[in-house]
């Protein structure tokens, strides 16, 4: 009897022996599946550390082998006979001395042009430029030639993509919240505001601000605009509307028109609806719409 006890106790300690040697291997095998991981993850991290410290080393030195430290298109105002945009292109250096030429070449609307740019002192060079006012054109491509020495380089810096960006009357949104809804037959909306900055993102100076309101194309209403406010960065005009009667498949628009201290005229559309067949009011735009329309007077 005792010898058959101490075999069931030598069985029992072999299997708590097998079972404790394939938990070790298993809690081996995880520590070893951790730590791959963590080595994976390590070896990630620095690959994308690696990455982002070469593309900084590469802009950096990418910034200092360029030639040209800054450049802006500034308005100066709008010629009336050649209905044109006028403007000074400057263009900053990092080194120049006192024989350096810059040259210029810009394409607009599929046309080039060619200027030359004159030294204003410390590095700085510009040059009167004329473009023409076509809502939606923009300056496809500008390449600057700086030679020094007998020596040139060129780079290209871009273009703008809208010259009406640059224009002296420019509407930067509609103020107050609005709401426009159909009562018994009769379209009602809040009051209308309108604000406008100039090219400097100041307030705009205009003359002869109108609202109207335009029922299937004809003039059904005509406010003028109200100077309501002004800010640092813009000027603000309202209007308030009548109930304006409409039947079924009526459009109306919203207009405000003003005039610059040039002579152009700008209308800016600023809403439009429509009533269904079935009697609700739904707003409506057109393509274009975002650009004013622009009349020399």
């Amino acid at each position: 009897m005792k010898k058959q006890w101490m075999q069931i106790t030598s069985l029992v300690l072999n299997c708590v022996l097998i079972v404790l040697v394939f938990w070790q291997g298993a809690r081996l095998d995880d520590l070893e599946l951790e730590m791959r991981r963590g080595l994976n993850g390590l070896e990630t991290a620095t690959r994308s550390e690696t990455a982002s410290v070469a593309s900084r080393v590469e802009r950096i030195l990418d910034e200092r082998a360029r030639v040209i430290a800054d450049y802006e298109l500034m308005p100066t105002g709008l010629d009336h006979e050649t209905q044109t945009l006028l403007a000074n292109w400057r263009v900053t250096l990092r080194q120049w001395s006192a024989d350096t030429q810059v040259t210029a070449e810009m394409t607009v609307s599929g046309k080039k042009q060619s200027l030359s740019l004159e030294h204003q002192g410390s590095g700085v060079f510009s040059a009167p430029v004329s473009l023409p006012v076509e809502l939606g054109t923009g300056i496809d491509t500008a390449v600057v030639t700086v030679t020094t020495g007998g020596i040139s380089s060129r780079e290209e810096i871009g273009g703008w993509e809208d010259i009406s960006m640059l224009l002296p009357v420019q509407y930067s949104g509609g103020g107050a919240g609005y709401s426009a809804e159909l009562q018994n037959g009769n379209v009602e909306i809040d009051r209308r505001e309108v604000s406008l900055r100039n090219w400097n993102r100041e307030a705009a100076s205009v003359h002869d601000p109108v609202f109207r309101m335009l029922c299937n194309g004809t003039v059904v209403q005509e406010r003028p605009g109200v100077r309501a406010y002004d800010e640092e960065d813009a000027v603000t005009y309202s209007t308030s509307w009548k109930p304006q009667p409409c039947k079924a498949g009526d459009e109306l628009a919203e207009t405000f028109t003003c005039t610059d201290d040039y002579g152009l005229t700008y209308t800016f559309v600023l809403a439009r609806y429509r009533i269904a067949e079935d009697g609700t009011l739904g707003e409506d735009y057109q393509d274009g719409d975002q650009y004013p329309t622009l009349t020399w007077e």
